[in-house]
């Protein structure tokens, strides 16, 4: 049975190391994101609106100033 293991790795230690870096980088991203998020509905929810009147917050059209 010739050729019956796996050919070594061809890539090197740096490059083994950078793809650890890379998806550690992006979990630290995404949990940055998610702690962000969280705090900003937090913050939203903990404040009372100041118009009112604003689009978006079902009191229609806000009024044009001259």
């Amino acid at each position: 049975m010739k050729n019956a293991t796996l050919p070594p790795s061809k890539r090197s230690t740096i490059e083994r190391q950078m793809d650890i870096m890379v998806l550690v980088m992006f979990a630290l991203l995404f949990a940055m994101c998610l702690a962000g998020s969280a705090c900003f509905s937090v913050w939203t929810r903990a404040r009372p609106a100041r118009n009112p009147g604003r689009p978006g917050r079902g009191a229609g059209v806000a009024s044009r100033r001259p």
